[in-house]
Order: structure tokens, then sequence, then C-alpha cells
């Protein structure tokens, strides 16, 4: 039995002490039976029953099994050869293994194997066989199992000499137990810590694509449902995560941060055009969190929705509201509106078009309200028909469903004029020709032919009297002219005495007139001319009997034949 301090064999029984320090054995190298590797001394002799064991056993233990064999499961014990292989003193030669009942097999180095010496041979009473070395080169070598052999060796994290497994993040004390073969055992902690170092995987959703029109806002930008990113750590559960997250490009959403997975970014108003999302995912670990920042995606938003069109109601209007006298009118404050959920008023493009009593062709303009008030109406219905298109490219968004009537009522009458003068004179028993009117109106144009001609009606056998003549027209649309009137005085062409030629004469009248100058039987036979001018006196008649004559060519005739030509002018 070798200690630290001495090594003590036991024969038969009785101890014999030698008290030099050993050093460790190294169990841990080729063992030999038989050779004594110090000095290459052979044993000569038979060997039996070689049993090693793991911790140094008392004089009682070594006594109490020195004349039984083993088991080979005994408590302590490393290696345990019986040795009662072969036939003893017979032929041998396939008996090279020193079998072991516990530890592992030796192996028969330079034995004959046949005879009495050199060979397996009878043993003491009770044990079988043994081993008989020729003192020449006869051994046998074998290894223990391992060092740890000599102990039992446990942990308490799985009860097991390998304290090898799966460890959770974080510090685990795990208390090691080493037994020797005598029962005797001490403890000593061991400190397991577990660092993470791997990065939660965060799983980005690939590029999305959306209309404006999905979220029905009616606005230029679009939320998308069920947008989330996901993520997973090996320690940490999902509700720790912490994301941070930011939109650059057609939309902007600065660095924010949110706890827990996934991520909800459905509440996310996308803008029209190319947006892109960055995410980083944090987990818990402490002092430094393990960070992924890898997961990035974009989203493209387009404006599918047309602009929206506000026509006015059906308008009526006069074709006097503007004071033109045409056949036609302007509306003032005549607008159309329009709106896009994308694009401003003023990029908004317009194109209309008249039809019915107003034919105005296909015309675009730019910008919103769309100005109407310069076109003028006809006279009916005519309907307006507006399309406005956003500046969306490469394909702009068309609402083409405004429509409006126009209808313009003709409220005008036609205007009549005379000609000639508004009072004349008329010389009784002469035929009466009028000198008519024309009439114009805004609409219809030349009424002339339309002229109804009313009133009195003058002829050779009107009386002497003042007269009226009237005038009236209506136009296609019912209005009807002011009427205009002619005034005749119908005159005696007759006159007793120069003194009495306080009344006009006829005008282009030839009747003879007769003149009594008094004392002056003769009667004179006056052929008249009568043309505008202004009197100069007639034989020395006063300008106040003459004043209202015009310009007068007389022949004169007396009954007995004599001419008395002059002229004159009232």
């Amino acid at each position: 039995m070798i200690e630290p301090t001495k090594a003590t064999i036991y024969l038969n029984g009785t101890p014999y002490v030698n008290n030099v320090s050993h050093p460790v054995l190294d169990l841990n190298r080729l063992w030999l039976i038989g050779l004594d590797p110090c000095c290459g001394r052979y044993f000569d002799g038979s060997i039996d029953e070689v049993r090693i064991w793991g911790y140094a056993r008392t004089q009682a233990e070594i006594m109490g099994t020195m004349n039984v064999e083993l088991t080979g499961g005994e408590a302590g014990l490393l290696a345990y050869y019986n040795l009662n292989q072969g036939v003893a003193g017979g032929s041998n030669p396939g008996e090279t293994t020193a079998i072991a009942s516990k530890g592992t097999d030796g192996t028969l180095i330079g034995f004959g194997l046949t005879g009495s010496s050199s060979n397996w041979v009878a043993g003491q009473a009770g044990f079988g066989n043994s081993l008989n070395f020729d003192g020449t080169d006869d051994e046998v070598t074998f290894n223990l199992t391992t060092s740890s052999s000599l102990l039992t060796l446990t942990n308490d994290f799985n009860n097991s000499t390998n304290a090898s497994g799966a460890y959770n993040k974080g510090t685990t004390n795990v208390v090691w137990t080493v037994t020797d073969a005598a029962g005797n055992n001490t403890s000593c902690p061991l400190t397991v810590t577990i660092t993470d170092d791997e990065a939660p995987v965060v799983t980005c959703p690939g590029g999305q694509t959306a209309n404006t029109s999905a979220d029905a806002t009616g606005n230029c930008s679009t939320t998308i449902a069920g947008l989330q990113v996901s993520a997973t750590d090996n320690c940490d559960p999902a509700a720790s995560l912490s994301f941070t997250y930011s939109v650059s490009g057609a939309t902007t959403v600065g660095s924010t941060t949110t706890t827990g997975s996934p991520l909800d970014l459905s509440s996310i108003a996308f803008d029209k055009g190319v947006s892109t999302v960055s995410v980083s995912v944090s987990d818990a670990n402490s002092p430094t969190p393990n960070v992924d920042t890898t997961c990035s995606f974009t989203v493209t938003v387009s404006d599918d929705e047309a602009p929206s069109v506000t026509c006015p109601g059906p308008q009526t209007a006069n074709t006097s509201d503007d004071a033109t006298g045409d056949c036609s009118t302007t509306i003032a404050g005549l607008q159309v509106s329009a709106t896009d959920n994308c694009d401003p008023a003023a990029s908004l493009s317009f194109t209309y078009s008249v039809t019915g009593a107003t034919t105005v062709g296909s015309t675009n303009a730019t910008g919103s309200p769309l100005d109407l008030s310069g076109i003028a109406f006809g006279k009916g219905v005519s309907t307006v028909s507006v399309s406005v298109a956003d500046a969306n490219s490469p394909t702009p968004n068309v609402d083409n469903s405004c429509s409006f009537t126009v209808t313009v009522t003709d409220d005008e009458p036609p205007v009549i004029t005379l000609l000639g003068d508004a009072s004349v004179i008329h010389c009784k028993g002469s035929a009466y020709t009028d000198a008519g009117a024309t009439a114009a109106d805004n609409c219809d144009g030349n009424l002339t032919g339309s002229i109804s001609i009313g009133g009195d009606v003058i002829d050779n056998t009107t009386p002497v009297g003042t007269y009226t003549v009237t005038y009236n027209v209506t136009d296609a649309a019912t209005n009807a002219a002011v009427e205009v009137m002619r005034e005749v005085v119908v005159k005696d062409p007759k006159m007793a005495t120069p003194s009495a030629m306080t009344d006009e004469l006829c005008s282009g009248e030839t009747t003879p007139i007769t003149v009594d100058y008094g004392a002056d039987t003769d009667n004179l036979r006056v052929d008249v001319s009568v043309t505008q001018g202004a009197p100069t006196g007639l034989y020395g008649q006063s300008a106040t009997n003459l004043g209202r004559w015009r310009s007068v060519e007389v022949n004169a005739l007396s009954n007995v034949g004599n001419q008395m030509p002059f002229s004159n002018t009232r």
C-alpha cells in the first residue's frame, strides 16, 4: 500500500512499513506485472489474485479478503486479475490475455505457455490457476481505466461525472463531490457563467406596394393593414425585445422605439412615392444588449384616386344680363372647382367643351377653379362638360363626371325706329302715304317686315283733325317692342283771306288755293310746292302770317289770265 509518506507491504496479513516519501503515482501509465522497470528485473515465481485498490486499505480489510476470490464489483477496486485462464501446465499458446474481472485486460509478453514454467499453472487451493513467471522475460502489461477510477466524482448539475450540458444564460453554481473508495468525500463549487452574445433575429416583410385609396381616407397617403416586423431571440421572450425604427424617403418618421414583438407598423401613413423602413431590434441582455440592425424594406405608394370635380347646378340666365344687346350672355362668377388628394389646385388640368345652343370645342386650362365666366352662352340650352386630371405620372387620374346645363332666355324686345318725322301734316282730300318704320331684334334680327301698323286709318276722306298711327312688333320669344306712334295732322288746303293764313300749307300739296285779298276780287290760282326753309315774306305779308310756310313756289293766275309769279318761303 503506497501513501505519500510511506509504503506498506502486508505479508500474510503482517505489515512491513517503509517510511519513505513517495510521489503521487501516475495511474495513467502502462502498468507492469512481473517486471521492475527501474532496473530491468523480472520476477521468478507464480503470481495469483492481482488486486489494485483506489484507496489505502486497512489491515483488517486486507486480511478479510486475502484468502477468497473477489467478484470484481467491490467498492474501491480499480483492477482485478484472478489469472485463472488456461490449462495448468498444458499447452496454452492461445491464452495470451490476462482477463480482468475489473479494469482493462492485460497482455502476456514473453511467456512460453507450455510446460510447468512460463505458463498457466495450478494455484493455491481454492483459487484456481495462477500464472508462472520464468524470471527471464515474462511480464504482463495493462492500463488502468482512468485516474478517476480511484475516486467517485459527481456533480449536482446532472448527477454524473461530466457536467457538460445546456446552461442557461447567467450564473449557475455547480457543486462537485469526490468520494474515495472508503466513502470519504469532499465538495467544491464551480461557477458556470453564460453570457448571451447572440443578437435577436429580425424578419422584415418584403417590399410593399399600395394605393392611396387603400385606407379610404381620401388623402395622399395610406396605411397598410397587418404590416408587421417580427423578431425572436435565443434568450429573451418576444415581449421583452426592443425595436427601433425610422422611415425615410417619401415618408419621414424619426427614430422611434417600442417594446414587444411583433412590431406593428399598420398605423403609419405612408405618403405617395417610395419610403424606406429601417428596423433594428435589441434583446434585454445586460449591461450591453445585442442588436440586429439588418432589417429594412421599401413601401411604394401610388396615387390611384381621381380628382373630385364640383360642377354648379343648372344655370338660367337672360340675354339682357350682360347688357350687350346680343342674343347671348355671359354668367358672372361661373366656375367649376376641383380638389385632389395629392396635387394642389393650381396643378390640376381641366378639359371642357360646350354643346347645344352654344358650341365650344375641347379646351384645356390649368388651375382650379376653372373660370367659365367669359363664355357667351347663346339663347337656348347649352351643355357644359368638364373633366379634370391630376398631375400623377406617368398616367394622370381623370374625373370626367361633371356636366351641367346653361339655359339662356331672350328677354329683350325688338326696337322700332320711325322713318320720317314723328309728327306730319296731311292735306285733306289727298291720299296718305305713310313713311313707315324699321324694326330690329337682338336675336331675330330684322323684323321690319313683321311690323304691325295700327291706330287711325288716314286716307283722302279723312276729315281735318289730329290722328295717330301706331307701330308694333313681337319677336320669336314673344317679347313685344315698345309701341311707336306717329302723329298725323290733317289740314284743309283752302284759305279764305291772307289774314287767315295762319295754318300750315300741306306738304307737297298741289291743290288750288284761293286767296281773298279783300277789294281785289281777282281770284288767284296758286300751285304750291313746299320744301323745308325759312319764311321770307309774301306780297308784303308779315312774318307772323307766313311763320309756318315752308319754301313755296307759287304761280298765280288771275281770272283774266294775268300770271303773277312769285316765290316765298314759309
